[in-house]
């Protein structure tokens, strides 16, 4: 988060952009749609932050060791026969590296511990403020002629998400992603469970299991929160339910415990979950910006009579960015 606020404080608007299909869908459901990381835009989506693990654990774990050297000789003599500190630290971060690839994210669907679902949402804070009222023409370019952006009131949204986190046995995630361009005090300030990874990984115990447990949620947060720095310019607030993955529900079948399982959607070829199905709720869309393009006016049309059908009082604003 970019600052301690909750999220809905530090961004009282979110956008979430979609096609024809999707806002329909969306409206007609009152649920949102959640995307299995495997099918998001970027090819190496929960792998960048891996490329950047070493570099902010290092500095921290190695003036750990180099404390519990002075106060410990048996810890020293051990490190020394390691190869020394800078070496013992750097195998056990590329170790840790290692470990969360294999049983977190591994290509095999079988042996994932997790899923993670996502939910992008953009923020218009800190950008123009034309884009709150007209949206961010690079997504719009996205979607070519099809585009729309439903304006969500982020604190009903938050409550919602409270509620449906009552209801399914899940963990969901709510916050700002940060960037791989991004210096460091700025990547702290995004990514809220950053330092609780630095703290919880200097203050565990070496060569011990430890070290992977009490740092498996911050890291878990950090993984999901971290993107290629060409996308910075979406300013994604992501949602991200974890659901057990296929490995974790074998064992579970095998031991004989019965959970209530979310059911997954095949939509196209692409695993998706519904968040808020069934609560009851309306979602809080507060209005419907019709992203730009030579059919605008159809669409805006089509869109009135779907609300006039389901009987929502939405507002629909058009984008005036000039794109064909």
């Amino acid at each position: 988060m970019l600052d301690d606020r909750p999220v809905h404080e530090v961004h009282p608007e979110l956008l979430h952009y979609t096609n024809a299909d999707g806002l329909m869908g969306i409206l007609r459901e009152q649920s949102l749609w959640s995307t299995h990381w495997h099918y998001l835009n970027d090819a190496r989506e929960l792998r960048h932050f891996s490329e950047k693990l070493p570099s902010l654990l290092k500095d921290v774990r190695i003036a750990a060791a180099e404390e519990f050297a002075r106060n410990r000789i048996d810890f020293k003599e051990w490190a020394e026969a390691q190869g020394g500190i800078e070496e013992l630290v750097d195998a056990e971060v590329q170790g840790l590296v290692q470990v969360f690839q294999d049983s977190v994210v591994p290509p095999d669907p079988t042996r994932q511990i997790f899923e993670f679902y996502v939910t992008s949402f953009c923020t218009p804070e800190g950008s123009f403020e034309e884009v709150r009222s007209h949206g961010l023409l690079s997504m719009w370019r996205c979607y070519g002629n099809g585009g729309y952006a439903l304006v969500f009131d982020t604190a009903e949204l938050d409550r919602l998400l409270r509620e449906e986190a009552k209801v399914w046995p899940s963990r969901i995630v709510f916050g700002d992603v940060g960037y791989s361009c991004d210096p460091p005090n700025v990547l702290d300030s995004r990514i809220a469970a950053l330092p609780e990874l630095r703290k919880k990984f200097s203050e565990s115990m070496f060569d011990s299991q430890e070290a992977f447990e009490v740092i498996l949620e911050p890291l878990l947060d950090c993984f999901i929160h971290y993107k290629h720095w060409a996308f910075a310019e979406e300013r994604e607030v992501r949602l991200t339910t974890i659901l057990n993955g296929e490995q974790i529900r074998a064992v579970g079948m095998k031991d004989g415990a019965t959970r209530r399982e979310r059911e997954r959607y095949n939509q196209d070829g692409v695993t998706r979950i519904h968040l808020l199905e069934g609560l009851g709720h309306r979602l809080p869309i507060k209005r419907v910006i019709v992203g730009p393009g030579s059919h605008q006016p159809e669409r805006e049309a089509e869109l009135r009579v779907l609300l006039e059908e389901l009987k929502l009082d939405t507002p629909v604003v058009l984008s005036n960015i000039p794109l064909r």
